[in-house]
């Protein structure tokens, strides 16, 4: 299993910097977050080529989010990374309440039978966009462009012209 917490993803020059016009995608995301990621593998699983552009080099630091539910498993479980968030995550189906020290109340979060997955996990954030940055990376139609920072943004009728900052200048 990776490090999530130290990887860095080297900077590649995209194509579209050598265009002598804008190059134009049908989609471009803003961010390589949990949500970025996830919306890219979804719209690639359905066929649409996406373009992904994060301003760093590597996950987030800390969390953000830690806690992920039931609906949320079985989302990362469309998307192709939610079995390896389960294994590595700690799951829960009991909630707890407390007055002090003492438990007053407990119930089960998953009334049900029958659920492929737990209530809850914990797991910290930097693995959550590992996953996903591990399944974006396994997409043909998925480009992740890592060290292109978005610093301007013109809108028009139809389309939208972003000017992207990257180690080799602006394009």
């Amino acid at each position: 299993m990776a490090d999530f917490q130290s990887l860095s993803f080297a900077y590649k020059r995209s194509p579209d910097q050598d265009a002598a016009t804008p190059v134009r995608h049908p989609v471009v995301i803003v961010g390589a977050g949990p949500v970025g990621l996830a919306l890219a593998i979804d719209l690639a699983q359905r066929n649409v080529p996406v373009v992904v552009l994060d301003n760093d080099n590597a996950l987030s630091s800390g969390s953000r989010a830690i806690c992920f539910a039931k609906r949320t498993l079985e989302i990362f479980d469309r998307l192709g990374c939610g079995e390896a968030m389960v294994a590595k995550g700690v799951s829960w189906n009991t909630g707890r309440v407390f007055f002090r020290d003492a438990q007053i109340y407990s119930f089960d979060l998953l009334a049900e039978s029958g659920h492929q997955r737990p209530a809850f996990i914990n797991l910290q954030q930097y693995y959550v966009e590992g996953y996903l940055a591990q399944r974006a990376a396994q997409l043909p139609l998925i480009a992740l462009r890592w060290s292109n920072q978005v610093v301007g943004v013109a809108q028009h009728a139809d389309h939208v012209v972003l000017t992207i900052e990257t180690p080799e200048g602006r394009f």
